[in-house]
């Protein structure tokens, strides 16, 4: 019995012994398995420090070479596209690496690109307005050609002035719509309130075929002094493109009328009207949305469209362009309520009520009544008259009409070349005084 109990003693004693021996083994595999992994993460993270060095030198270098390469392309190479010169390559393209020298590549390129096309447009611009001016000046050569041949020809004289002054205030118009692109102010203003009508008639006056207009509408409705000159050149621009694309033996409808925000004048062409994205785009710039400028013009006749905007952008004028009823292109003009004024009706002298083709003739050097036989309004020029003459048959002398303003000259041009009077009849009429040079 005391065998067995030592046996059993001993053997329990060396089943302990061989567990402690094993979890000692493992122990020690463990702790070498522990060692062996903490010696692999620190032979990464000595791996890690050594990249982020590189990564860190790098890094200084790609942005000391972009800060180089950027200084290049703003002090040499972009002033050298500008300029149309030859492009100096770029220094750091290997240590910039393929993407990032590509991009600073296309720069100088996109510049000389953009700064081609703007010399270009302006370069058309400024040669289709000279184009334009030169064929007024030919025109006015034309006229006086054969004066000079036969001076003595009263009737084609009056006639060559008359043409001679619109060419005149043709060639003024061009020049006042380069000086509103370009953001100026128009060289001339109003010292008192106009008729709406008559703004429109002025506005006439100042473009090529101005015989094609027909102006209808309320005579009392005014505008005030400050928006009568840009009103009366925003409405020749709409009023050139109405009449240039209209058929030759169609009339350009000019209404005026009073709503309860201020007057409206409509303008209607019988032209072919126009695509829906060309209308949008003309209805962009001639609303003021959009800015145009002489370097984003690639022809004259936008030149009108970005004149139109401009003065609706400065004082508040709203222009609308849509299809009209005659199957061409509405353009409506809404001036500013508050700008807008009662002008009283002129009274009619007594030699209003005469034949039409009867002269409202000056007594004793006093103008005749404050309007002519055809009912335009009489003006009262700055520039000195001419001395009186006695006529060819003997008659009392007359005194000669003071010369009309190019302002002005439309509206009695109107009247002569429809029939309804002549030079020699019929005085140069217009507001008394009512513009004068900035």
């Amino acid at each position: 019995m005391t065998s067995l109990l030592l046996i059993g003693v001993l053997a329990c004693a060396a089943v302990v012994a061989w567990w402690c021996v094993r979890s000692a083994r493992q122990q020690k595999r463990a702790l070498e398995q522990a060692e062996k992994a903490l010696r692999a993460k620190e032979e990464e993270l000595d791996q890690l420090r050594r990249r982020d060095v590189e990564w860190s030198r790098q890094r200084d270098d790609a942005s000391a070479a972009l800060q180089a390469e950027l200084r290049l392309l703003v002090e040499e190479r972009v002033p050298a596209a500008v300029a149309g010169r030859a492009i100096p390559p770029q220094q750091q393209a290997v240590v910039l690496g393929e993407t990032a020298a590509g991009w600073l590549e296309k720069i100088p390129g996109i510049v000389a690109e953009a700064v081609g096309e703007r010399e270009e447009s302006l370069r058309r611009v400024t040669v289709a307005v000279g184009e334009r001016v030169q064929a007024a000046a030919h025109r006015i050569q034309e006229t006086v050609a054969p004066l000079l041949e036969d001076p003595a020809n009263a009737e084609g004289v009056a006639q060559a002035s008359l043409h001679i002054d619109h060419a005149a205030t043709v060639q003024a118009r061009l020049a006042q719509s380069l000086r509103i692109v370009c953001g100026a102010w128009p060289g001339q203003r109003w010292q008192e309130p106009l008729p709406v009508v008559e703004a429109v008639r002025s506005g006439a006056g100042r473009i090529e075929g101005y015989q094609r207009v027909q102006v209808t509408g309320n005579a009392e409705v005014g505008v005030s002094a400050l928006l009568v000159e840009p009103l009366i050149h925003l409405l020749a621009e709409l009023l050139a493109n109405a009449v240039a694309c209209s058929p030759p033996r169609f009339e350009v409808v000019a209404s005026v009328r009073l709503v309860q925000r201020g007057v409206v004048v409509e303008i209607d062409d019988s032209g072919a009207g126009m695509e829906e994205a060309a209308l949008e785009e003309a209805r962009a710039r001639a609303s003021g949305r959009q800015v145009v400028d002489l370097a984003t013009l690639s022809e004259v006749p936008q030149l009108g469209l970005a004149v139109v905007g401009e003065y609706a952008r400065r004082h508040g004028f709203r222009v609308e362009l849509g299809e009209s009823p005659y199957g061409g292109i509405r353009a409506v003009v809404r001036v500013p309520g508050e700008q807008v004024v009662t002008v009283p009706p002129r009274p009619l002298p007594p030699s209003a009520h005469r034949a039409p083709e009867r002269p409202a003739e000056a007594v004793d050097g006093t103008p005749a009544g404050a309007v002519t036989a055809t009912g335009l309004p009489r003006r009262r020029s700055r520039r000195d008259t001419f001395p009186t003459s006695t006529r060819t048959d003997g008659s009392q002398p007359a005194v000669r009409q003071a010369e009309p303003t190019p302002q002005e000259a439309g509206a009695w041009m109107n009247a002569y070349l429809s029939g309804s009077g002549s030079p020699q009849t019929q005085p140069a009429d217009a507001v008394d005084d009512d513009q004068e040079a900035e």
